[in-house]
């Protein structure tokens, strides 16, 4: 039944057919499809936002699901059809970077097995004379039906090296000893601002990640907060404190930096916005330090 389990995530957002009209196809194609809706809120036409959006989810999923992802600026030119599978799960994908996040992945864990790939070259193969501006409505939603249905890509779709699929760029913080240099690359749904850095940057640079055991809000075996993170996380002048959990907050609005659900550290507010804080956004510098260091 896995395999049948189909997670479908737009730019289209709720208010036309756009949806709906996806979802018919899949189903005249599979009837038996369970269609789950990731998102269809991804920022209009941002890849990137989609790419880090699917990493989010995607594993969470049972071995065998199909994840359907249109985000398609360049719909309607000859940018390919992409079918990717990895890990067991399928990604069914215009061909643009949106498996970037995906891709990186596989490079970084190359124990989990590679990422295979596959493009449909017969664009006419489920409607003759696809609109060209809705390839998720007359294209991808029955090419992952169809994928859905058999498991088996490789039966129908052309094989195609990963190595020549378009990445979109985010750029890696950069971890050296006592020091490491990031960028806010995403802004999620409560206005926290996720960032490149990762717990492995921390370790990098020999420093505990915010997600180090201590008591919530108290000292641990005697050690104090301060000792435990001993360094300064800042963006634009404002100090962040490393927490694991927004229960180590002070006060409300104070602002917070932990590693979230994603593995990346991330600047929030307890029962605030972040990203309401002036000059934050996506593209933000963020410094992490030894106390005492500028």
């Amino acid at each position: 039944m896995s395999a049948r389990i189909i997670t479908l995530m737009t730019d289209f957002g709720l208010s036309d057919y756009f949806v709906p009209a996806m979802k018919g196809r899949i189903l005249s194609v599979l009837p038996e499809a369970m269609i789950v809706d990731a998102t269809h809120e991804i920022v209009k036409y941002s890849v990137l936002d989609a790419s880090l959006t699917l990493e989010g989810y995607w594993s969470c999923f049972p071995v065998g699901t199909v994840h359907l992802c249109v985000v398609d600026p360049g719909v309607g030119t000859d940018r390919a059809i992409l079918v990717a599978e990895y890990m067991g799960h399928f990604f069914v994908a215009p061909d643009n970077g949106l498996l970037t996040c995906i891709l990186e992945q596989a490079v970084r864990y190359p124990d989990n097995g590679p990422l295979r790939a596959w493009i449909l070259k017969d664009e006419n193969r489920y409607v003759k004379d696809p609109s060209p501006s809705f390839h998720g409505r007359d294209i991808f939603a029955p090419l992952a039906a169809e994928v859905a249905s058999t498991g088996d890509p490789g039966g129908f779709l052309h094989l195609w090296d990963p190595v020549y699929l378009k990445r979109v760029s985010i750029p890696d913080a950069v971890s050296i000893e006592n020091l490491i240099t990031g960028l806010v690359i995403h802004v999620d749904s409560f206005g926290n601002l996720i960032t490149n850095i990762r717990r492995s940057h921390f370790l990098q640079a020999h420093f505990p990640a915010p997600d180090h055991s201590a008591e919530d809000g108290d000292s641990a075996d005697g050690i104090t907060v301060s000792e435990l993170f001993p360094y300064r996380i800042i963006a634009n002048e404002v100090i962040f404190f490393p927490c694991r959990t927004f229960a180590m907050a002070q006060v409300k609005a104070e602002p917070l930096a932990m590693i979230g659900s994603s593995g990346r550290l991330e600047l929030c507010m307890l029962e605030g916005c972040a990203a309401e804080l002036e000059g934050f956004g996506i593209g933000t510098t963020v410094r992490i330090e030894v106390s005492g260091n500028r």
